[in-house]
C-alpha cells in the first residue's frame, strides 16, 4: 500500500528534497528540511485504512547530528496516539510496534 508524503518544510523548495523522496526506497534519495529547521514533521497518508507494524528510517549524517528527537504518532479518528518518543536515532532506526 503506497502512502503520500507531505512536510511543512522542504531543503529550498527542491523537487529532489521534497517529502516524497522520504519514502521513494531509493537510497539516493532524502527529504531534507531547510538548515535551521528545529522542529519538522513528516506526515504519510495511505488511500485506505491499514495497519503498521514497523517503521524504519535512515538518516543523513554527512552534515552532522541534526535529529535529537522523534516521534510517530497515527490518527484514531479523533485524536493524535503516539506509538514511539524516540530520542537521538540511530543511523538506521527501526521501530516496531503491535496492536
Amino acid at each position: 500500500m503506497l502512502a503520500t508524503a507531505s512536510a511543512g518544510d522542504t531543503f529550498q523548495n527542491l523537487p529532489d528534497r521534497a517529502p516524497s523522496k522520504g519514502i521513494d526506497g531509493n537510497e539516493e534519495t532524502r527529504w531534507a528540511t531547510d538548515s535551521g529547521v528545529t522542529a519538522a514533521t513528516l506526515h504519510l497518508t495511505w488511500p485506505d485504512p491499514g495497519s503498521v507494524s514497523r517503521t524504519m528510517f535512515e538518516k543523513w549524517t554527512t552534515d552532522g547530528q541534526r535529529i535529537r528527537q522523534y516521534r510517530i504518532q497515527y490518527w484514531d479518528g479523533s485524536a493524535w496516539v503516539t506509538l514511539v518518543n524516540g530520542g537521538t536515532p540511530t543511523a538506521n532506526q527501526a521501530d516496531q510496534f503491535t496492536r
